[in-house]
């Protein structure tokens, strides 16, 4: 704990305000959208269904029991971590104050008693902690009139974030407002005295988008290959057919995005960039995502109606293979980079059914082999990162850190041969229809060979990005060397011997 009290960072001079006011009272603090930036209760929720999706059946019975009865229900099915939550650093900080000028500080939660005994323990600032017992729901009314009886009317001050904590403002009569509206911390003025207000962190439109991840849409620009290949990239019916289906990868692509966060929560928390992210860090809630996931889903549908039905059932498959990768393939040794180099040529085969283009066994071939090499590139960064950490297993994957090395081999190896698919198209007969001079593609062999090389020499010494398409969009090297390949193709295209 001295190291997270290090880290934290003071409240604003609002805040530092609210902490003078507060000397002869009680502190109490909320726990769900206020200590911590989620909902425990719907984590819990998910983590449940995530592990054993057959206990769906049973959360009617377990509803039965009351709200109290439900969440004790679930706490003793789903053990809180607290060290993997994300904490509201300023909360904390006023917390810290608090303790310094003698105030004494509680822990009044909704939540069951079994969650916030697992957050207090964990924090050690709280010097006492009360939640709901499985009879007694400790929120809204419920809460106020226990703390009026615990504390006396008036003599607490009550840090909370959402509409049912008005009734809990008015009976301490001092407010510290979380995360919430201008005119919500107005609707609070009216019935107590608002000594500090901590802002969400971000707008939600801002988050949400991020959420989409919109710089991974850059992978669905493979559509487009189809046309650049066949060279019909300025052909205006194939080139918006392939458009549409860009647009309904990326929708499909979020959607899935969304749903691999909430059910990655605990891994990507314990990860050093993935962290952040808007759902690790709290700052979007678990209860937005299934509106956003069936919003994108739809889009999808509707920009695929206007393809031929061929591409609807290619994006079916790319959803439910993703959906697969997300639950259970991306544990799988091996079958999870299989899938990856899988889910790129997917969208080639989207673009070629989109635009009405064949392709021709050659691109399927050399496409699979290259996607292959780079999502062994994302996997040997993980497994990387967790050899300098001195760990012996990637949380959420099926790789130890003894196989570092023989990863490198199977990318490597995978990039060269992309390589060799690709000369030996260079020689086939078909090349012969779209190029005047075919032979000279074979200049683009030691450009690739290059690229292939740099990539996995930069993994290596453990400076790539475990994202290799977010490291080629950072990369000028990658740049000149796609350049270098286009320029190629146009000479081969158009220079006559």
């Amino acid at each position: 704990m001295s190291q997270m009290t290090a880290e934290r960072t003071p409240g604003n001079n609002q805040a530092s305000a609210g902490s003078e006011g507060t000397r002869s009272r009680v502190l109490c603090i909320d726990l769900d959208g206020t200590l911590v930036k989620t909902d425990t209760l719907h984590e819990a929720l998910v983590s449940l269904l995530k592990r054993q999706p057959l206990m769906l059946f049973r959360l009617p019975g377990w509803i039965r029991l009351g709200r109290a009865g439900f969440k004790q229900k679930l706490a003793a099915l789903v053990p809180t971590d607290a060290s993997l939550l994300p904490y509201d650093l300023e909360i904390l900080g006023l917390i810290d104050q608090a303790r310094s000028n003698g105030i004494k500080t509680c822990l009044v939660t909704g939540s069951d008693e079994r969650v916030a005994n697992a957050v207090a323990g964990y924090l050690g600032v709280f010097d006492e902690v009360f939640g709901s017992d499985g009879v007694n729901n400790l929120s809204g009314t419920g809460k106020a009139e226990f703390l009026e009886r615990h504390y006396g009317r008036g003599c607490f001050t009550y840090a909370g974030n959402a509409q049912v904590d008005m009734v809990v403002w008015k009976s301490g009569g001092h407010a510290i407002v979380c995360n919430n509206s201008d005119s919500f911390c107005r609707k609070v003025e009216t019935l107590a005295k608002v000594e500090a207000v901590i802002h969400p962190s971000g707008s939600f439109a801002g988050n949400a988008l991020r959420a989409l991840r919109p710089h991974q849409w850059l992978k669905n620009l493979l559509v487009l290959v189809p046309l650049l290949t066949s060279h019909q990239l300025f052909a205006v019916r194939p080139m918006f057919h392939a458009m549409l289906a860009f647009a309904a990868f990326c929708c499909t692509a979020s959607a899935v995005y969304i749903c691999n966060d909430i059910l990655d929560l605990d891994a990507d928390r314990a990860h050093p960039r993935k962290k952040d992210r808007p759902w690790a860090a709290g700052e979007l809630q678990i209860a937005s995502a299934p509106m956003m996931i069936f919003a994108l889903l739809l889009a999808a549908a509707g920009f695929s109606l206007r393809l031929p039905a061929g591409f609807s059932w290619i994006l079916l498959l790319y959803l439910l293979l993703t959906l697969a990768y997300s639950l259970w393939l991306k544990r799988c040794m091996l079958v999870d980079v299989f899938v990856l180099a899988a889910l790129y040529t997917i969208r080639l085969m989207g673009g070629g059914e989109a635009s009405g283009i064949f392709l021709t066994p050659w691109l399927l071939i050399f496409s699979m082999f290259m996607f292959l090499s780079l999502a062994l590139v994302k996997r040997y960064s993980e497994v990387y990162s967790v050899c300098n950490e001195e760990k012996a297993v990637i949380k959420g994957r099926g790789y130890l850190a003894a196989d570092l090395d023989q990863l490198a081999v199977l990318g490597t190896s995978s990039g060269f041969l992309s390589v060799l698919v690709f000369a030996l198209y260079v020689t086939s007969p078909e090349v012969k229809q779209l190029y005047h001079e075919p032979v000279l593609l074979l200049l683009a062999c030691p450009l690739i060979l290059y690229w292939v090389s740099r990539v996995w020499i930069i993994a290596r010494r453990g400076n790539m990005h475990d994202d290799p398409v977010l490291f080629a969009l950072r990369d000028r090297i990658s740049y000149l060397a796609a350049f270098g390949v286009a320029f190629i193709m146009l000479l081969a295209k158009f220079l006559h011997s």
